[in-house]
């Protein structure tokens, strides 16, 4: 985000605000990346986490059953 926001200031004000053909190409695919790249990583925070949190409540449930049988 950081480095779209500099490629938008350098274009902005480098050329009087004026966006040649490259700049438009290079905002819009640094910008779908970043989409992109935002996606997966919601993607993998909440259903790929949300397996792992899972397993990790089933696994620490069954010791705490145990300890509690003893």
């Amino acid at each position: 985000l950081a480095g779209f926001i500099a490629m938008i200031t350098n274009i902005y004000t480098a050329r009087n605000k004026f966006w040649s053909r490259t700049a438009i190409v290079t905002a819009v695919i640094t910008g779908t990346c970043a989409i992109i790249l935002m996606m997966l990583f919601f993607v993998y925070y909440f259903w790929n986490l949300r397996h792992v949190k899972k397993e990790h409540e089933r696994m620490f449930q069954s010791e705490m059953d145990e300890r509690e049988a003893e």
